[in-house]
């Protein structure tokens, strides 16, 4: 068996071209790397996107101006991009005068930006989980670490088992000569069982 041999390439700064413009809007980067001609009928744009929140967004929706001549822009239809890509190249057919004679220089800006599905549900859930901890940081100190970690006792309150809990998929109540009782009942297979706004008993596999 030949032996196989593995040469280093070195890169060199002049290999790799800056970005010929950045737009930068809510922790989403675009940079556009490349405006080509395509035989003066159409152009050709390549666009790459980065940033902490870059797999938030569904959809971008920028707009591209170019240089053409001696400092005059044209701007470029807008366009929607998925940043989830990472790397996207458009082709717009368009006529001879639009990209004839650009020099080089462009100009990008993010005109709008929406969430996806999964990132809306992600901060919903971190609002929910905000207005908890504000919620417990009302209650007496000697149970704010105890519903911050998501865990009950007896004698706390309904509102408490709330806090620690979230709200049960299931209430049955039952109603006896010295009262009513409830049984709220978890997806998880918990119970809780509350009389007079306080837990009396709780079954759980937590």
């Amino acid at each position: 068996m030949i032996p196989l041999l593995v040469i280093p390439v070195l890169m060199t700064a002049q290999d790799v071209k800056p970005p010929l413009c950045i737009a930068e809007e809510q922790g989403i980067r675009a940079e556009l790397l490349e405006v080509e001609d395509l035989f003066q009928k159409a152009y050709s744009l390549k666009v790459r996107f980065s940033g902490e929140r870059a797999r938030d967004y569904k959809t971008v929706t920028v707009r591209i101006s170019v240089e053409l001549g001696n400092d005059h822009w044209h701007d470029l239809p807008p366009f929607n991009l998925d940043p989830r890509e990472k790397s996207f190249r458009w082709t717009q057919k368009t006529k001879k005068e639009e990209i004839e004679g650009f020099t080089g220089k462009a100009k990008m800006q993010i005109l709008a930006t929406e969430f996806s599905a999964a990132a809306l549900e992600r901060m919903q859930e971190t609002e929910e989980e905000s207005r908890r901890l504000a919620e417990i940081k009302k209650q007496p100190k000697n149970v704010r670490a105890l519903l911050e970690a998501h865990r009950i006792r007896v004698g706390l309150t309904d509102l408490q088992v709330l806090l620690a809990w979230g709200k049960p998929t299931s209430v049955n109540t039952t109603v006896t000569k010295q009262g009513s009782s409830q049984q709220w009942v978890y997806a998880t297979g918990d119970y809780v069982y509350i009389s007079g706004g306080k837990v009396t008993a709780f079954q759980t596999s937590r």
